[in-house]
């Protein structure tokens, strides 16, 4: 189940892979083009940032970034 809604966000316009990280940021499950590998470690970073921004800026938490 959780591999088709992944599925169906990579039928979406743009997106390349979807995937699913944890609170600790490892890889729990991805979707994308056959033999790429999820680009985990960019996905981590750009999570950081939203975390570090949202709490410079007093905005509160980041759960989810689309």
């Amino acid at each position: 189940m959780l591999q088709r809604m992944l599925a169906g966000l990579c039928r979406l316009d743009g997106v390349e892979h979807a995937m699913l990280l944890n609170e600790s940021c490892q890889l729990i499950a991805s979707v994308g083009q056959e033999g790429i590998f999820a680009p985990a470690e960019q996905a981590t970073q750009m999570i950081h940032a939203a975390q570090e921004t949202a709490h410079a800026l007093g905005l509160g938490l980041v759960y989810e970034v689309w």
